[in-house]
């Protein structure tokens, strides 16, 4: 048998529900470094859930995360130099005694994998990229100019 006051708390959990709370939307939008949009990248998401999402930022600089919580969201940009690839082979192959490639040399040296962020590296941290929106139900835009 269910009591007056379970009958009254499933009520409002009922409604809250229903107006919207605790639903899920998309964020959408487009990435710009220094006025231009990127052509490719990371953007990372972490939701009110406190889960991290991610998706890729396409050619044209957009990108969707869909089915998000909604509530407060940090973001994070990552965008790595397509170098970075050569360079990781070239390190490996470096390590079992085959040569090095041209990107991997730097004076001598194999050169540092700091080097590869088209971006400014606090963008990448999501407690320091400074970026977030709150997300509401259903499609959310949120464009991202990065300095």
């Amino acid at each position: 048998m269910w009591t007056r006051r379970t009958k009254q708390t499933l009520t409002v959990a009922v409604i809250a529900f229903l107006s919207g709370c605790g639903g899920s939307g998309d964020l959408t939008g487009t990435v710009r470094y220094r006025d231009q949009p990127l052509s490719s990248g990371t953007v990372q998401v972490r939701g009110a859930d406190g889960i991290v999402r991610s998706a890729p930022i396409e050619s044209d600089g957009t990108y969707t995360i869909p089915n998000l919580p909604t509530g407060a969201v940090a973001v994070s940009v990552t965008c790595r130099d397509p170098r970075e690839v050569e360079y990781s082979r070239a390190k490996a192959a470096g390590g079992r005694g085959g040569p090095p490639t041209s990107a991997a040399k730097a004076g001598g040296k194999v050169a540092s994998q700091e080097g590869f962020s088209l971006i400014p590296a606090a963008y990448s941290e999501l407690e320091r990229s400074g970026l977030g929106t709150t997300l509401r139900s259903g499609p959310n835009r949120y464009d991202i100019d990065l300095k």
